[in-house]
């Protein structure tokens, strides 16, 4: 009976030690999670954890110059590596990108010293609105000795997540910052019932921009100020006026029959640098007109342009552009004008003549 009784506690006690031991495995590879929203599309922000070289940056990771750091493989993506150690090895370890997709990176952490330890890193990215949710998962094998379990993991989360916290919030004001420095490009097209030539004489005479440009409209004592050879490359444009239509210039950079481009400088409200190109491709007795205007952000993330709007609100305003400038081009096709030369406003427009790809606008007089 003694040994009934024996044998039970023995497997008794052999389960709960199981039990025991599996729960303080569980607890110890338990994952990690820490999140955050970045403004930014999850393709910027999975390409920016890839690249390992970019992680002292924003990872919390001190630039020890005391830490060598080595980096293996391709320069991003899956299979890169970074290998780091100090002069003694007192410090050594790897991280290796394990696989890449368009929504997740995960990599894995091995720690040789001063504490051996492998980690596994999970980041995954999810669009949300104008940017990001992103979330941070980390899992290893910790501290998972039972007499250190119920008070060793609880550090080792605690530290943990303070470390992905603080990683995220580096990384968020990487990410943001790049965001706002990347190029801005607006585009909007319109089909105009009237050969190219009309629609260019519009868009390559400044002095025409008053009556389709719809900012221009919103200060009447704007002045400007016109150089060089009119409707050619090189001639300039300067304007003055409220707070509404800002200091700037605009000048043509080249043209011929299928492109014009120009190069917009505002001085005021900021001061920023766009590109305006005009692109015509004719379709029958229609000629087709495609806007782009596009230019760098500053670190704020502002991005003023001739217009005086920011990209979010420059659309419309190209649109409302675009519309005056169909209207106009079509109400000067044969009919309304002759000779080559039409009326408007009270005085001659010019005569264009598209030689080889070059577009010559002379007065019509």
């Amino acid at each position: 009976m003694w040994k009934k009784i024996l044998l039970a506690v023995l497997v008794a006690g052999g389960v709960s030690a199981a039990l025991i031991a599996n729960r303080v495995k569980q607890v110890a590879v338990r994952p990690v999670e820490r999140g955050t929203f970045i403004a930014a599309p999850p393709a910027t922000i999975v390409t920016e954890i890839a690249r390992l070289q970019n992680w002292v940056t924003w990872s919390g990771e001190k630039d020890d110059p005391a830490i060598r750091r080595v980096y293996g493989g391709p320069p991003s993506g899956t299979g890169a590596t970074c290998y780091w150690s100090n002069g003694n090895r007192s410090v050594e370890g790897r991280m290796t990108v394990i696989s890449v997709r368009p929504d997740s990176v995960e990599l894995e952490v091995e720690l040789v010293a001063p504490k051996e330890s492998l980690t596994d890193y999970t980041f995954q990215v999810t669009a949300e609105g104008s940017g990001s949710r992103l979330l941070w998962s980390a899992s290893g094998d910790g501290d998972n000795l039972i007499g250190k379990a119920l008070g060793a993991v609880e550090k080792r989360d605690k530290r943990l997540g303070t470390e992905l916290e603080n990683g995220l919030a580096g990384l968020k004001k990487v990410v943001e910052a790049q965001e706002n420095m990347q190029a801005y490009r607006v585009e909007r097209s319109i089909t105009i019932a009237a050969p190219d030539v009309f629609v260019l004489a519009e868009i390559m005479d400044f002095r025409e921009w008053s009556k389709w440009v719809p900012r221009e409209k919103l200060d009447p004592d704007l002045k400007r100020t016109f150089s060089g050879s009119d409707a050619q490359p090189g001639s300039t444009y300067f304007w003055s006026g409220n707070d509404e239509t800002g200091v700037g210039r605009v000048s043509m950079i080249s043209s011929s029959a299928e492109k014009v481009e120009l190069e917009v400088e505002l001085e005021k409200p900021i001061d920023s640098t766009s590109d305006l190109v005009f692109t015509l491709v004719p379709e029958g007795a229609e000629t087709r007109v495609v806007w782009t205007i596009s230019g760098e952000k500053n670190a704020s993330g502002e991005a003023l342009t001739l217009l005086g709007s920011s990209p979010q609100t420059l659309a419309g305003e190209m649109e409302r552009g675009l519309a005056n400038l169909k209207a106009i081009a079509e109400g000067a096709v044969p009919g309304k004008a002759s000779s080559g030369t039409r009326k408007s406003g009270g005085h001659a427009k010019p005569v264009m003549t598209i030689v080889a790809d070059s577009i010559v606008l002379s007065t019509g007089k």
